[in-house]
């Protein structure tokens, strides 16, 4: 048991996916931005039970 309490996973789609596909996580947060955005890549598949959202600003955070 590492006991580390959080970690942020950055460096593109690929190496987010990989990472969720390990299991390696007890919690996901994702942040939709309220704005529209016209380009970008679609959300990493996994499966997780969606626990809670918050309305932060313009942004809704899921909490999975």
């Amino acid at each position: 048991n590492l006991q580390i309490g959080k970690l942020l996973v950055e460096g593109g789609a690929k190496t987010l996916q990989i990472f969720l596909d390990s299991g390696s996580f007890d919690e996901v947060i994702i942040v939709e931005s309220g704005q529209e955005l016209h380009a970008g890549v679609p959300q990493p598949n996994f499966c997780a039970l969606l626990k809670k959202t918050e309305k932060l600003g313009s942004d809704t955070w899921f909490y999975y």
